[in-house]
């Protein structure tokens, strides 16, 4: 097990064994900074207060949908660098795979406390019941599970 994380951490990304492959099945890291933005803006404050459990959903579909907006951009980049001959090095997609999901989790944490604090103060704005701290967990919990569920 240590030598698979190990193996990870020393090429946390994939090559397709053919270069003119369009289509990757690894994930894309593009298609995860859009969907975590995407994510990011489905907790903004909306005129009505939205319940946790409708406010996980919708973290978890926008999300879907920004991963399909980054992967076609991500695509699009690729074949155009393909065409002109362009490459990245080796260190900065390693680099970049180890760094920026870190950050988007730090980063995303900090989006769901302060999504999730503007959702109370809404509700004492609109004299319902203040929700749960919890609910920061839960919602991330329930936009992870959306986003990753397969049929």
């Amino acid at each position: 097990m240590t030598q698979r994380v190990a193996a990870f951490a020393r090429k946390p990304y994939w090559n397709p064994p053919d270069p003119s492959w369009v289509v990757r099945r690894w994930p894309d890291l593009t298609g995860y900074c859009f969907a975590t933005l995407f994510f990011w803006l489905s907790l903004t404050p909306s005129l009505l207060p939205r319940p946790w459990i409708m406010q996980g959903l919708l973290g978890g579909i926008t999300g879907i949908a920004g991963y399909g907006v980054g992967s076609l951009i991500s695509t699009l980049v690729r074949s155009v660098a393909r065409r002109r001959g362009w490459s990245f090095s080796e260190h900065l997609r390693k680099r970049s795979w180890q760094f920026i999901p870190v950050v988007l989790l730090v980063v995303s944490v900090s989006v769901v406390v302060w999504g999730a604090r503007t959702q109370r103060e809404l509700q004492l704005l609109m004299g319902q019941n203040q929700s749960s701290t919890w609910n920061a967990g839960i919602i991330i919990g329930l936009s992870l599970g959306t986003f990753s569920w397969r049929r």
